[in-house]
């Protein structure tokens, strides 16, 4: 008999299951110790076989993601060269971002549903005698999966969607600033939940900080402000300096990213600062 679809051989597995416990089965394998023994290793070469198909399933789930995710950071890459810099993160990026992704989160559901059933199926194949053999064995069925951990944060984006982080508190000293000006701590807010989606081929800290962020620095705090108690060098630089760490760090875009800064923004003196 030719292999199924999966490559499985039917004559095998024909061969491998025992058939379910009953009360004639029951007394004609009682009649004879090796009828249970040979009854119990045809059963337990069968989970084993089942085990190991499920793994592969896992596998192969996970090297399909990681191809799909290359496939989408393409375009991902498209939209992030298309959009003008004073746009990058924008709200109108997100979408663009969003709907790159969205084909790949939807074959995702596809392929993830299949994979599931697979290993369902697999399991509808056993019976009260697998299952008795399982206990026995310790092997729980379905097996527990290696990969779980790197395909969960791998499709995180296609489950969720890219959420925003926790935002921390400001340290006191642009607290201080914030409660003179509720734009001031918006903003702050808003650098720190915003997310780098991390499935994008690069994000770029400083891009965002002088197209975006530092104008709106520039209005609120320093010798531009509307408010004479932030028209100051120090609520310059502690607004400048509170927002700018507050963003996510550089990835892959050749800058220097918060940790290569951080000696230049020495945070400490703030409090001292005139």
């Amino acid at each position: 008999m030719r292999p199924d679809a999966n490559g499985n051989d039917p004559t095998e597995e024909e061969n491998l299951s025992p058939d379910p416990i009953s009360a004639g089965a029951a007394l004609k394998a009682a009649r004879t110790g090796a009828g249970w023994l040979n009854t119990f290793v045809r059963a337990r070469k069968y989970i084993k076989r089942h085990d190991r198909l499920a793994l592969r399933a896992y596998e192969d789930l996970l090297e399909w993601v990681k191809g799909e995710r290359a496939a989408q950071q393409e375009r991902l890459a498209q939209v992030d060269a298309e959009i003008e810099d004073d746009c990058y993160y924008s709200e109108k990026h997100v979408e663009l971002q969003a709907d790159a992704r969205k084909l790949s989160a939807e074959r995702w559901r596809a392929k993830k549903r299949d994979a599931e059933r697979l290993v369902e199926d697999l399991g509808d194949r056993e019976n009260s005698v697998h299952a008795l053999v399982r206990r026995l064995s310790r092997r729980p069925w379905p097996p527990s999966n290696p990969y779980s951990s790197d395909t969960d944060a791998l499709v995180a984006n296609w489950e969720c969607g890219v959420q925003p982080r926790e935002v921390p508190p400001a340290p006191p000293a642009f607290q201080e600033l914030a409660e003179a000006s509720r734009r001031l701590g918006r903003l702050y807010e808003q650098a720190a939940a915003l997310p780098d989606p991390g499935d994008t081929p690069s994000f770029c800290a400083n891009r965002l900080w002088y197209h975006r962020v530092k104008p709106l620095v520039v209005e609120l705090a320093g010798y531009e402000a509307q408010n004479p108690k932030l028209r100051t060098t120090r609520a310059y630089d502690i607004a400048y300096q509170t927002i700018y760490k507050a963003l996510p760090d550089c990835r892959n875009c050749g800058e220097l990213g918060m940790a290569d800064l951080g000696e230049l923004f020495p945070g400490e003196d703030w409090e001292n600062s005139d």
